[in-house]
């Protein structure tokens, strides 16, 4: 189960990515809360992953996700979407 909400948040990041429009302030409002949702999620997600692997299950991924990676991905797709709404 943990490894579909992954799939689904890995999604979720995708659309706004695919339909990111910086001149559409609306959409934009809308989008940061729902990063900020997502930057949520995945602390979340993260924490049940670990407590599987705590409780002798495996992690949704195969292995134990490094948080400072994934993190770091998240980071830099909110900088490319950050660029891309910049003029210029």
């Amino acid at each position: 189960m943990i490894a579909r909400l992954y799939r689904v948040f890995e999604a979720r990041i995708s659309a706004i990515e695919a339909r990111f429009d910086p001149d559409a302030a609306e959409d934009a409002e809308r989008d940061t809360r729902v990063l900020a949702a997502l930057a949520r999620t995945l602390d979340i997600l993260l924490a049940l992953d670990r407590k599987a692997q705590a409780d002798g299950g495996e992690a949704a991924h195969g292995h134990r996700p490094d948080i400072d990676t994934l993190r770091q991905d998240l980071a830099d797709r909110l900088d490319r979407l950050a660029r891309r709404a910049r003029p210029g």
